[in-house]
This record gives structure tokens, C-alpha cells and sequence, in this order.
């Protein structure tokens, strides 16, 4: 194995868990602290990943996270 990029994350959001998607374009980061999943855009070519959207995975009236 040889690392290719770092998967950056929004500061406090706790990165927990990770998977690629099946077809290897898209890696999925899912971060404990601030509850929210992160999907990135993997370039199979140069072996970068490019933040595409980051989303929360409670609803608007959850209480606060108390991990």
C-alpha cells in the first residue's frame, strides 16, 4: 500500500469510520464528534481525494451530540 492523499475533514468533526464506494470514485468518511458523513471524489489517477459534500446524519431538532 502506498498513501496517495490525506481525506481532510472539517476541524472537531472526528473521522471515524471510511469506505470506498463500489466502484472505487467516491470515498466516505463518516465523523463521530459533529455527526455528519463526508463524501469526497477520488481521482483513481493521481490518488487525490476532493471534498464533494459534507452532510449531518440527525435531524434539525436532535439534541447535541454527547459523545
Amino acid at each position: 500500500m502506498t498513501r496517495h492523499d490525506v481525506a481532510q475533514t472539517r476541524p472537531g468533526a472526528g473521522p471515524r469510520h471510511a469506505t470506498f464506494s463500489g466502484n472505487g470514485r467516491r470515498f466516505y468518511v463518516a465523523n463521530e464528534l459533529d455527526s455528519t458523513v463526508t463524501a469526497y471524489e477520488y481521482d483513481m489517477e493521481n490518488g487525490s481525494l476532493n471534498v464533494l459534500q459534507t452532510l449531518d446524519t440527525l435531524p434539525p431538532d436532535a439534541p447535541e451530540n454527547i459523545v
